[in-house]
This record gives C-alpha cells, sequence and structure tokens, in this order.
C-alpha cells in the first residue's frame, strides 16, 4: 500500500487556511485592545461614576469632578487636591491605578500594532502585549473594586454604593475586555507566532 501523502496544493491551501484564522485573531485582539483604549479615556473623563438626584438636588463625581447643586444648576469642583472628601488615600490609589491602565493599554495598543501590521519583533511584541493587556485588567478591576467597595466612606447622607452609575460598570467591562484581549492574544502566540 502506498502512504497518501498530500498534494502539493492541499498543503498551500491547508497553510493559507491556518494564516488566515491566525490574521483573524490578530486583528480581533488589536482590535478589543482599541476598544479598550477608548472605552477607558471615556472611563476615565465622565464625571459620573456615581450619581444621586432626588429631583430636585443632585449630586454626581467620577475620579477627576464632583458636582452637586439643584437639577440644571450644578456647580462642578476639581476632585484634586479636595483636602475634605476626595484627598483619601484609596481614592488617590484609585486615580492613580486607573492612569496607569490608560498608559498600559496604549502602550500594548502600539506593540501591538507594530506587530500585527508590520510584522516587526513579532515574538517580543506579542509577548509584551499580553503581559500589557493582563496587567491592564488586572489595574482596572484592582480599582475598580477599591472604588465599589470604599464609596460609602466618602462623607454623605445616602448610601453611595446604592448609586454607582453605568461609567464605574463600564469600567469593569473595560478590565474584562482587556483579560480578552491579552488572552485572544495569547492563542495568537500559542498557535500561530513563529
Amino acid at each position: 500500500m502506498a502512504k497518501y501523502r498530500p498534494s502539493p496544493s492541499n498543503s498551500l491551501r491547508q497553510e493559507r487556511k491556518m494564516l488566515m484564522r491566525a490574521a483573524k485573531i490578530a486583528y480581533l485582539s488589536f482590535s478589543l485592545i482599541v476598544l479598550c483604549l477608548i472605552l477607558h479615556i471615556v472611563v476615565l473623563s465622565v464625571p459620573s461614576w456615581v450619581l444621586y438626584s432626588n429631583g430636585v438636588y443632585s449630586s454626581y463625581f467620577g475620579l477627576w469632578r464632583y458636582c452637586y447643586g439643584n437639577v440644571g444648576g450644578e456647580t462642578c469642583v476639581s476632585t484634586i487636591g479636595n483636602p475634605s472628601v476626595f484627598n483619601q488615600g484609596w481614592y488617590v490609589a484609585v486615580q492613580a491605578l486607573q492612569c496607569l491602565s490608560l498608559i498600559v493599554i496604549l502602550a500594548a495598543a502600539v506593540c501591538s500594532g507594530i506587530s500585527v501590521f508590520l510584522s516587526i519583533h513579532e515574538r517580543i511584541l506579542n509577548m509584551t502585549t499580553i503581559i500589557l493587556m493582563n496587567t491592564a485588567a488586572v489595574f482596572i478591576l484592582i480599582g475598580s473594586i477599591i472604588f465599589g467597595s470604599r464609596v460609602d466612606s466618602i462623607p454623605s447622607t445616602v448610601n453611595l454604593a446604592h448609586y454607582l452609575y453605568v461609567p464605574y460598570y463600564f469600567n469593569i467591562v473595560c478590565g474584562v475586555l482587556s483579560a480578552l484581549a491579552g488572552a485572544c492574544m495569547l492563542k495568537y502566540k500559542v498557535e500561530y507566532s513563529f
């Protein structure tokens, strides 16, 4: 009996199919990283991680601004250097973790972009991207956990943890997407990186 040998055209088809799948995973990973970057910039910039309104009076704040007053006529102040409320150690730590995660996601986007589109130093850049995205996920999720668990230590007449608002939850989604982007890049690295 003769052994089956794949024809050269069959082998080329399989290799082409594998490369197309690798490209899809690499582009998916890069797209997730860019999505994380955009989402994280938006989440960091909005002043409504906590929102309280009783119809007449409203109060909301994020990492950088605190707004309060009658609905439609709010006054906003910076949370930076506000010694009475927002200068607590945990609050500053959350700000630092979120800023670090933004820098890390930006670095991962650059590494991934160079690796995917220019194919320069692919092995090193893929591993760097994996490490950076998982680091960003850890920073984001630790910052979210600290914020959610400690927000009630800010003096208020209401339980602020009950008023965590959409940007806070989008921050958690951003952390999960960061881990997913790192996992996609890991799959690409393990299966297709040479």
